[in-house]
């Protein structure tokens, strides 16, 4: 009897574990929840792959590298005339197959840049010696554009997928940090390929999955002109965004009294605030597929991402306000002595870019980006002006306070356009609702998730 009341009690042990593990398995399913959970495992990955790479260039070459990094991702959109955020819309808006449409599409992305990767690659073969810092810039455009292009292809189809496919090349790329840290002398051109390595490594597995084709017959100019025609504001909206992120970067070169080694510094400061984007990153991609997949109720998906996200940003910043100076110094060392000032003056402003973020991907896929670019311009040239008149008086310091005041402006002008356009008000764009509450207790019951990651009803 007592043999089979011990077993009786294993059996609900197991039964329990297996239950716990069946929630679990089923909260994953939902593509918000498993961004979110990869996002997380990425976060710490990257400031691993911060810590090691600072550490093994030093402050003078990561400022370098920071600049390298800002001007390539800058022209690189420019390079891609912003076709591939076409990519959404199309995909909503066409009754062809997937499949032809990701061949079609990516034929085209892929003549263009084989393109550029022969008319900028040569020259920065010829102008390595001279010019060196110029020479790798020409290099980054093509590699980090394409790498851009198949990757948010891929995020539109499969964002479970990309999620976990961009944790792996995390980890590889750490792997590789820590290898030349511990067996090499620091070298800018190793700091590079940590990039192209990742870019590499994420091109050639998403072009599989996604089946590419790369049908020379389909290529058609007429086609290509219509991609440029309907990028163009993506890509000044992009270009603008990105102006937004690295502005402040780009700004600091060109004072003299500011060196490379303090752009290492604010680099590492900036990018530790840029943590409490965490939740909004992590979901960003995975409303956008919604969106371009889905039909009816965008707004009301739009806001309610947005208030959870504002809700866990505020939450991320605390932790950094708290944490940052222990974190900084235990991974950076006193080399990046300061960076801790930029992150708390940095990471207030970054909280509100959630709204940004939400609002402009609902823009992309209601065909409005000239909104983004108007917003936008807007935005930028208050945090040029911004720049020019702080980091003359406060140094990385200012920039970060200019970044901020950028940021906020932005934020406020795409949250009131939201709130008009949606017919919603204010505070159920930014406050948590009954609703948002019921919801997530449905994800963490047992049966709350469908096979295709959907809430149940």
């Amino acid at each position: 009897m007592k043999f089979m009341q011990k077993n009786s009690s294993c059996r609900n042990k197991k039964s329990g574990s297996c239950d716990m593990l069946h929630r679990l398995l089923n909260l994953l399913k939902n593509e918000y929840i498993f961004s979110l959970f990869t996002k997380g495992l990425m976060v710490l990955i990257g400031l691993a792959e911060s810590a090691l790479l600072a550490r093994y260039l030093g402050a003078d070459l990561r400022g370098t590298l920071s600049y390298i990094y800002s001007i390539s991702a800058t022209v690189y959109l420019i390079a891609t005339f912003g076709m591939y955020t076409a990519y959404p819309f199309m995909r909503k808006n066409s009754n062809e197959e997937p499949q032809k449409i990701i061949n079609t599409f990516m034929t085209h992305m892929t003549v263009i840049f084989l393109f550029y990767a022969v008319v900028l690659i040569i020259p920065a073969v010829l102008l390595f010696d001279k010019e060196r810092i110029l020479a790798i810039i020409l290099i980054m455009i093509p590699v980090m554009g394409y790498d851009k292009i198949v990757s948010f292809i891929f995020m539109i189809e499969s964002p479970n997928k990309t999620n976990r496919f961009t944790l792996i090349s995390n980890i590889i790329q750490t792997l590789y940090l820590a290898v030349i840290l511990l067996f090499f002398r620091k070298s800018l051109l190793a700091g590079v390929f940590y990039y192209i390595l990742g870019c590499f490594i994420k091109t050639a597995y998403f072009s599989y999955k996604l089946k590419m084709k790369v049908q020379l017959e389909c290529f058609k100019l007429k086609t290509l002109i219509g991609y440029i025609k309907f990028g163009f504001f993506p890509m000044a909206a992009l270009l603008l965004t990105t102006l937004n992120y690295r502005l402040d970067v780009i700004m600091l070169k060109q004072f003299d009294f500011i060196t490379y080694t303090q752009i290492g510094v604010y680099s590492i400061g900036l990018g530790l605030s840029e943590k409490a984007l965490l939740v909004p990153d992590a979901v960003k991609e995975v409303l956008l597929s919604k969106l371009a997949k889905g039909k009816g109720e965008e707004e009301e998906e739009v806001a309610r991402v947005m208030r959870v996200c504002f809700l866990a940003s505020i939450g991320t910043a605390l932790c950094i306000q708290i944490l940052g100076k222990f974190v900084l110094d235990i991974l950076y060392g006193s080399e990046y002595a300061g960076a801790e000032i930029v992150t708390y003056i940095s990471v207030w402003g970054t909280t509100v870019m959630v709204f940004f973020k939400m609002v402009s991907q609902y823009n992309v896929i209601q065909h409005k980006q000239h909104l983004n670019v108007i917003f936008l311009t807007a935005a930028i040239l208050l945090n040029l002006a911004a720049n020019m008149l702080l980091i003359p008086e406060m140094g990385i310091n200012g920039a970060a306070l200019a970044t901020d005041i950028g940021y906020l402006v932005s934020a406020l002008i795409f949250l009131i356009y939201f709130s008009k356009t949606a017919n919603i008000k204010m505070h159920k764009l930014i406050l948590i609702q009954s609703d948002d509450v019921k919801i997530l207790k449905s994800m963490l019951s047992s049966d709350s998730v469908s096979d295709n990651g959907k809430i149940s009803e």
